[in-house]
């Protein structure tokens, strides 16, 4: 796999979670609603992010040093729910600073997105690892 074929299946991911992720937390209405509107969105949210910036800087070095900082600047942007000051209110009214900033602090999000920052890594090493071979060869 060459680059540009790596480049295209990142767009694909980012598409696929950007727009998974979103149409559950906003749409979803069935069985484990709650679970799946709150939680399952954050695993997506996480790996959104992860894809986007590897796909600004590709490299093997990366495929773990970037969804570690975006697993991190998630926890930063998850605790600063607890602070209310007015300019973030008024960035979170809106649904797309709600999406992208949550309104509310909750502890459970924490693992799901350990979560997404697992798998993020895993399926950059696969990436990472198909373009190394193709490279060999």
């Amino acid at each position: 796999m060459n680059l540009i074929k790596q480049r295209i299946i990142l767009l694909i991911g980012i598409l696929i979670t950007a727009s998974s992720g979103f149409l559950l937390w906003r749409y979803y209405r069935g069985t484990a609603q709650n679970w799946v509107r709150f939680y399952l969105p954050d695993v997506f949210y996480v790996m959104f992010w992860c894809f986007v910036f590897f796909l600004i800087w590709p490299s093997r070095t990366n495929v773990v040093r970037i969804p570690v900082i975006v697993l991190i600047v998630t926890c930063i942007l998850e605790f600063l729910q607890i602070w209310k000051p007015p300019f973030l209110q008024s960035i979170r009214s809106n649904l797309l600073g709600a999406a992208l900033f949550g309104t509310c602090f909750i502890w459970k999000q924490f693992p799901y997105y350990f979560i997404g920052c697992a798998l993020s890594i895993l399926f950059l090493k696969l990436l990472s690892c198909r373009v190394k071979d193709t490279k060999e060869n």
